[in-house]
């Protein structure tokens, strides 16, 4: 009988094992599948954050191609301006000065009083 029970002691053994491995693995999947849930929920909101930045760059190509042309008019309207100021320079130059004319006023006024005598 001694030999039974060496018999019995082992085969309670193993299924006591048996039941302690797979209790922990039931443990160790429990732990791995809340993991598995916090990736998800991370991966989703990593999903929707993507969506946003998208939605963020299409708006910001929408304002640079918007930018784009406005810069454009304003380098042909600058053009426009620069030469209008090229012309006006131009018909300055043909002017007298302030210092000429009064000094012109002054000689008109000197030969008119000549005039009169």
């Amino acid at each position: 009988m001694p030999n039974n029970d060496n018999h019995k002691n082992k085969d309670e053994i193993s299924k006591d094992h048996v039941a302690i491995l797979l209790e922990g693995l039931k443990s160790d999947f429990k732990i791995f599948g809340e993991s598995l849930a916090a990736v998800r929920e991370k991966g989703e909101a990593t999903f929707e954050e993507v969506g946003h930045l998208r939605e963020d760059v299409n708006v910001l190509k929408t304002d640079v191609a918007e930018l784009k042309t406005d810069v454009s008019v304003l380098k042909t309207d600058m053009q426009t301006v620069k030469e209008e100021l090229h012309l006006i320079r131009n018909e300055l130059k043909e002017k007298v000065s302030r210092e000429e004319f009064v000094f012109l006023e002054t000689r008109v006024t000197q030969l008119e009083r000549l005039a009169r005598r």
